[in-house]
Formats: structure tokens, sequence, C-alpha cells
């Protein structure tokens, strides 16, 4: 219901940006973002709600790597409560150091 009420809002029909913020109203999370991901064509971002949660989305996938880019890999969430941990430092040396430069502390990834 959230996202067609926030279609309703906006004059329009349901689309991506009301999933992000139907996310963001229901879920204790700080901001969200969708990327079109393929295993034929580019992937690019499809919408952010706001500018932490955009630059998260590019950065995975300009890097290569990241919670977004195994979630793809995988077809399974991945979540992580903590990007400061010596783990996931590891596990994605480029993205976990740059999420938390632009002040990201966690990210949960989901193939939709």
């Amino acid at each position: 219901m959230l996202m067609a009420e926030q279609a309703a809002l906006r004059g329009a029909r349901v689309g991506v940006v009301d999933v992000c913020t139907a996310a963001v109203a229901a879920l204790p999370v700080c901001g969200a973002g969708v990327s079109a991901m393929s295993r034929t064509a580019a992937s690019h971002p499809l919408c952010s709600t706001d500018d932490i949660s955009e630059q998260l989305e590019e950065l995975q996938l300009t890097l290569g790597e990241g919670p977004c880019v195994d979630a793809f890999a995988v077809g399974a969430a991945v979540l992580t409560p903590d990007l400061h941990t010596r783990e996931v430092q590891g596990r994605w040396p480029l993205f976990a150091q740059a999420a938390t430069h632009v002040g990201a502390g966690a990210v949960f990834a989901l193939p939709l």
C-alpha cells in the first residue's frame, strides 16, 4: 500500500522510486537504492532516496564489488550490518573503504 500511496502523492503510476521511498518508510534504514543489473548489458542505478544511497549504488557498479554485486551473483540477500569489520574489509576492500568514507555503516542488498 505504501508504494501506491507514494505514487498517488506524485500523481503518477507506481514506479521504482516508490519502492525506494516505501522501503525507507517501512524499515529501520536511512536510505535505499535500486540498480538494474544484467549479465549481458551494462548495469545502472535506477533510483536512490538520498546522497549516500546514490553514492553506494554508483560505487558498487563502478568498483565491481560490494553487497549488491554479490546479491546479484548468488541470487540471495547479502546482509552487512557493519562495514568496519575485518571480514568485510577483506571481502570488498575498495567498496568497504569508499562506503565508510561517504558515511555508510551498513548495507543490506536484496536481489529483486
